[in-house]
């Protein structure tokens, strides 16, 4: 009894292998359908996860060739602040007034833009030349009044960083500034002779390096503040491969490098209206294996734009502007 129900287990369902080619023949077309859905999915997929980093890798960018240009900005902006205070304002009287001597001494004016030359290119209006005030919270204690090239200057303290000397004034650190000097303003260079006075001020002389007429009567108030005479090149420079914005302030430092990633600045005096446009072209950090920014870039001027080196179209680049006012110029 047993055996026979064994057997009549073991017997096939009646269909069933009818059954099992008709499943075949369905699941052919699925898993063809299939294969083709699946790649399409995984590039949807791929494209949603690509689209956020791209997005991420273009802000990240921006973020910085920004921040590159508002340091830039930031350097510029105090020395632009106090440019001319203190100094000549008719053209030519700047170098007549330190008396025709080497560089910074001799350029034309306070503020002077200048073509530089830049991965061995001419770059106009890329360089700028500033002569500026800076203040020693040292002041004058008495009035002082001259008609020769000399004068005695009583003085509260001597401001620290002012060096004398007994020649003829090669230093930057060698001049003094005062900005309520009647009837123009001239440099005064810092002479040897120095001497402390009964009531604990100090009497100092300087000198004049443009002679006066016997007419001519310079006067420094009482109470004015004396500023130190200090200068600034700037531009961008080629620093082992690397395109940079550095100064020089004649101090003996030589070019300092102080902002990466800078690709080109220009700069446009507007003399009526005292006004200085300054541009900058800086990029982001990623170097991209195809080139990202064609033609001019937004903002940039047109006619700076052939001057982009085709290298530096592989970063993303941003033009900047800003307008410093120039009230003592």
């Amino acid at each position: 009894m047993n055996e026979k129900n064994t057997g009549n287990s073991l017997r096939a369902i009646p269909g069933s292998r009818k059954l099992a080619r008709r499943s075949k023949a369905i699941c052919l077309p699925e898993i063809v359908m299939s294969l083709m859905i699946v790649p399409i999915l995984l590039l949807g997929l791929a494209s949603v996860t690509y689209v956020p980093i791209r997005i991420m890798r273009h802000a990240e960018d921006v973020s910085v060739a920004q921040d590159r240009a508002e340091m830039v900005f930031s350097i510029l902006s105090a020395p632009l602040e106090h440019c001319g205070y203190g100094l000549p304002k008719k053209p030519g009287d700047y170098a007549r007034a330190f008396g025709n001597l080497l560089p910074p001494f001799t350029w034309p004016g306070s503020l002077s833009i200048e073509t530089s030359v830049v991965l061995n290119r001419l770059r106009e209006n890329s360089a700028c030349r500033i002569a500026y005030a800076v203040e020693t919270n040292s002041r004058t204690t008495a009035r002082t009044e001259t008609t020769s090239d000399d004068a005695r200057i009583a003085v509260n303290s001597v401001p620290p960083l002012l060096k004398s000397t007994s020649e003829n004034g090669g230093e930057v650190s060698n001049w003094l500034l005062f900005g309520s000097m009647t009837p123009y303003s001239l440099p005064a260079r810092k002479n040897m002779e120095q001497t402390t006075l009964p009531d604990g001020d100090v009497s100092i002389s300087v000198s004049f390096n443009r002679p006066l007429s016997d007419d001519e009567k310079l006067t420094i108030p009482e109470n004015d503040e004396l500023f130190y005479f200090r200068v600034m090149e700037c531009q961008v420079r080629n620093s082992s491969g690397n395109m940079i914005f550095a100064t020089r302030d004649h101090m003996g430092t030589g070019w300092q490098p102080r902002v990466e990633g800078v690709v080109d600045v220009r700069f446009e005096l507007d003399a009526n209206r005292r006004l200085l446009h300054v541009w900058t072209l800086t990029h982001g950090t990623r170097r991209y294996s195809n080139v990202v920014t064609e033609g001019t870039p937004a903002g940039w001027p047109e006619k700076y734009a052939r001057d982009i080196p085709r290298e530096y179209r592989h970063y993303r680049l941003l033009a900047r502007e800003a307008v410093f006012l120039l009230p003592n110029l």
